[in-house]
């Protein structure tokens, strides 16, 4: 009570004496701070904790003041030849509020500054499942960098706090390979003890420290607080609310002008669109003017969202529906993969990959083989219309036009991440985000423009999912050696491709027995390496060459039957089918004995190489079925599904959302402000949410680089045989 007494004494004599401020008595009797009593301090909850987690030994410094375990773990240690010295100053002005209540309620009593109990209470502290995979404890930076200390009245003992709180993301790992303990097998302590080596082996925990102090500040406290702990630092990004990285550069400011140019342009076009309508002038349409009018964001809104309910000879509309279809479920996987950095229960990961069912988004890859088979069906049906009603291909705007197809955008989208993409990182993991997404495309845009980044590894590569274009291009650059002798002579052509389709298939199958190599299985063997298997096949043009070449051959049946009726009985139509599914459901859902997290048996040899290079040439046969018997009105409720006109505006949108829905996920994932918890059905909203966005950004896209690009070229030079409605817009 004596205690207690002398601090209401000194608490009123420094208020009273310093602040000058009427005195509410109220506040002045009651202990310290009511949340302090019924929760506790902050710092103390949080020692409960982390350093116990991390296995921090160094143990309470000093014994007076039990709070000086927090340096070392959450601020930088008490060292004057380490530490810079404001940064010491402020620690321990924030130690001796904690230590001294009297100072603590006059701060968040009488000065009503709530920063002694918002700046530890943002600290990440161990939750619930942390045997689960939790090793996120990001805390919340929110409430750091809302920190703002003012403090600068004199007491009996001198305290000046005029400082900012500094959010910082520290990534730490565990150096210790195995523990020595072996418990009898079978017994209680066997189980926990394999329970606790499921535990993470690194973690990702929010601190939040004075701004004076730097991240060198804490590299050096961590270095040492850590050096006996088997703990080793690996990172930290800090950030304060005028974040440095948000500055503008000369970069952001042309990206900035040039999109406006742009969207000038466009308007402007739509305004001139209006009064050529208006006046009812269309001489204008047939001047000069023609190559502003095709630019026109009306115009090309409307090319968008247009429902066309004729059919057309020269449209394959199943692939509409096909297309739209795998750009779903590619943003459905990714949503998966891009965000396991950022997800508090990735170890549960595998308690979503114990079905059949959930094979489907283990084995999302083959959305993309989907686009590599439609992709070489429509690259040569359109070189073989070209010749039957022109009598030749112009192969020089062959490459022009491909050109002019992918690379416009390509680079707009590099700029976009480039620049200004950077404004929107404010979470906790938009630092790295900042390092390892952004910055590739300050240093690496060419790879991606050049149509090379397959050959570039992943700190190389701008856009991650450009690989695809890249080796998507390289066959399209090499398909005209096969088109030309089978447009010469057929039987000779036929024999070409016939071989380079067997080449597709032997390759990878050579690929995978030579290296060893397994499928993408991430949680059968763990010493599979996906990233070794990508690098060696999976994002080479080799290894992607037997869909493509299927559609070629997709593209070659369809020119020749374009006019012909086929006739076909009842049940070979019901065979082709029956076939086509189960081919389609046996490489889609055929490894899951070896490809899920329960009890998975290790895949053989042969059946690696047999699936591996088989696999993806299998399922774009299926696909070949699906389009050759819609084509030719073998579809029935497929082809009316699939061709139905409401696919029509996403289809268009295809090339666009494939290059800005990876980006939107990359960007989320710097955004989000606590750890998300995966499964299925957060997934499945989470992409539905992703498909609007990433729908809205293309459509601005799409009407400020693609179409008008493409319109322009076919303003400019016309193709004859070309010219079929929604045909640009189709290519992949």
């Amino acid at each position: 009570m004596a205690r207690e007494f002398l601090n209401v004494i000194l608490l009123v004599g420094i208020a009273g004496l310093t602040s000058g401020q009427q005195i509410d008595w109220e506040i002045v009797k009651r202990k310290p701070l009511d949340m302090f009593e019924r929760y506790g301090n902050p710092a103390y909850e949080a020692l409960k904790g982390l350093p116990r987690l991390l296995g921090e030994n160094s143990g309470i410094r000093d014994e007076a003041s039990p709070l000086e375990a927090v340096r070392g773990i959450y601020l930088p240690i008490a060292n004057e030849e380490l530490i810079n010295p404001q940064c010491l100053e402020d620690v321990k002005n924030l130690m001796r509020v904690w230590n001294h209540p009297s100072v603590l309620n006059y701060i968040m009593t009488i000065l009503h500054q709530n920063w002694p109990a918002t700046l530890p209470d943002s600290w990440g502290v161990p939750g619930d499942g942390i045997l689960n995979g939790n090793s996120i404890l990001w805390g919340f930076q929110e409430e750091c960098t809302a920190v703002v200390a003012n403090v600068t009245k004199g007491f009996v003992v001198p305290f000046n706090a005029t400082f900012r709180g500094k959010y910082c993301l520290v990534h730490v790992e565990n150096t210790n390979s195995s523990l020595n303990y072996n418990p009898s097998p079978g017994s209680l302590q066997e189980k926990v003890y394999r329970d606790i080596l499921n535990a993470p082996d690194y973690y990702y925990f929010g601190t939040c420290m004075p701004s004076s102090c730097g991240e060198s500040d804490l590299v050096t406290s961590y270095n040492f607080s850590f050096k006996n702990t088997g703990w080793s630092l690996v990172d930290i990004r800090c950030q304060t609310a005028d974040r440095e990285y948000v500055e503008k550069s000369d970069g952001d400011i042309a990206f900035i002008v040039i999109v406006s140019l742009i969207w000038c342009t466009i308007v402007g076009a739509a305004i001139l669109e209006f009064f050529v309508n208006w006046a009812k002038k269309p001489d204008i349409r047939k001047g000069p003017l023609k190559y502003w009018l095709v630019l026109s964001s009306y115009r090309s809104m409307s090319n968008i969202y247009k429902f066309v309910n004729k059919t057309n000879p020269d449209v394959i509309n199943c692939l509409h529906g096909l297309r739209v279809m795998s750009m779903i479920w590619v943003t459905w996987c990714h949503s998966y993969s891009l965000f396991s950095k950022v997800t508090q229960n990735l170890k549960g990961l595998q308690n979503i990959s114990n079905n059949v069912l959930d094979q489907i988004i283990l084995n999302g890859s083959f959305s993309v083989d989907t686009f590599f088979f439609m992709s070489g069906l429509l690259a040569a049906y359109s070189v073989f219309r070209e010749k039957t009603e022109t009598g030749r291909v112009n192969w020089l705007m062959y490459y022009v036009h491909r050109i002019l197809r992918l690379v416009p955008t390509i680079a707009l989208t590099c700029f976009f991440m480039a620049t200004v993409a950077k404004y929107t990182l404010a979470g906790p993991y938009g630092p790295y985000v900042e390092s390892e997404n952004l910055q590739p495309c300050r240093e690496h845009w060419y790879m991606d423009v050049l149509l090379v980044s397959n050959f570039a590894d992943d700190t190389s590569r701008c856009l991650p999912q450009s690989w695809y274009t890249a080796a998507d291009s390289q066959l399209y650059l090499i398909l005209p050696v096969i088109l030309i002798p089978l447009m010469l002579n057929r039987k000779i052509g036929l024999i070409i491709l016939s071989a380079v389709t067997v080449a597709s298939f032997a390759i990878p199958c050579s690929l995978y027995a030579a290296f060893n190599l397994k499928p993408y299985l991430p949680f059968a063997i763990p010493e599979i390496s996906p990233e070794e298997t990508a690098l060696n096949h999976d994002h080479m043009p080799w290894g992607r060459a037997s869909p493509y070449f299927i559609g070629v051959w997709g593209g070659w049946l369809l020119s020749v039957y374009k006019d012909r009726r086929v006739k076909m009985p009842l049940w070979g139509v019901v065979l082709g089918w029956c076939v086509s599914a189960t081919v389609s459901c046996l490489v889609l859902l055929g490894m899951a004995p070896y490809n899920t997290a329960s009890a998975p048996t290790e895949l053989p040899s042969g059946i690696s190489v047999f699936y591996g290079g088989f696999s993806r040439g299998a399922w774009a046969l299926s696909l070949l079925w699906v389009v050759f018997a819609c084509q030719k009105g073998f579809g029935g409720p497929v082809n009316t599904f699939l061709g139905h006109a409401c696919w029509l505006p996403m289809s268009r949108l295809s090339y666009s959302m494939f290059l800005i829905s990876v980006p939107v996920q990359i960007l989320s994932s710097g955004i989000t402000m606590i750890p998300l918890y995966m499964n299925h059905l957060n997934k499945f909203i989470e992409t539905c949410g992703y498909l609007f966005v990433g729908g809205l950004m293309a459509t601005a896209m799409a009407i400020t680089s693609e179409i008008p690009v493409l319109s322009l070229e076919k303003a400019i030079i016309p193709r004859p045989g070309r010219n079929v409605q929604d045909e640009p817009l189709k290519e992949s």
